[in-house]
């Protein structure tokens, strides 16, 4: 597995821990490659656009996972090797909203991605509520000064730590 990371998006926030009040629910948004693969591949069956990744926002896009939505499972991931080595918790599903339906860069708004996505990513406690991407936190505390020194960068390898069931609404979160 390797990262590809979107440097115009990858900011780290103050507020180290997820928040539902704000749109930017966790401070990092994980997304598999193959998973926009497999969206996509759903559009085109469709006849519709395929889109670009950046229609999701994520801050990390990994690579080479071993299916689609593999993210779903995952809990805990390192990414890098060493002791500067990057430990994320997957804190919940990241719900899609409208914005997603946004194309960037000409501020067009269509049905998709939340058209398709619906068919078959419809995993909350509404059937309104479609997924893609995992939030994530960084493992450790805002003051400690080893967070300073931490480095992810495009090409890092990335490794499951734990799995566990997927967790899809707030109320449920269980990250390890």
């Amino acid at each position: 597995i390797a990262l590809f990371a979107w440097p115009f998006l990858f900011e780290l926030f103050d507020s180290f821990m997820c928040s539902a009040v704000t749109n930017l629910e966790c401070q990092i948004l994980v997304a598999a490659q193959a998973s926009l693969d497999e969206l996509n591949k759903r559009l085109k069956e469709k006849g519709r656009d395929q889109l670009p990744m950046s229609r999701f926002r994520p801050n990390i896009v990994i690579s080479n996972t071993s299916k689609p939505f593999d993210e779903d499972n995952w809990k805990a991931i390192q990414i890098g090797t060493g002791p500067n080595a990057t430990i994320l918790h997957i804190t919940k599903g990241c719900p899609r909203c409208k914005q997603s339906c946004t194309d960037q860069l000409t501020g067009e708004r269509g049905e998709e991605p939340l058209e398709t996505l619906s068919d078959f990513r419809a995993l909350g406690t509404s059937e309104e509520d479609v997924y893609f991407g995992q939030n994530a936190v960084i493992n450790g505390y805002w003051w400690a000064n080893d967070l300073n020194e931490r480095v992810v960068s495009v090409g890092d390898p990335v490794f499951i730590l734990t799995r566990g069931r997927p967790t899809w609404d707030s109320e449920e979160v269980q990250a390890e």
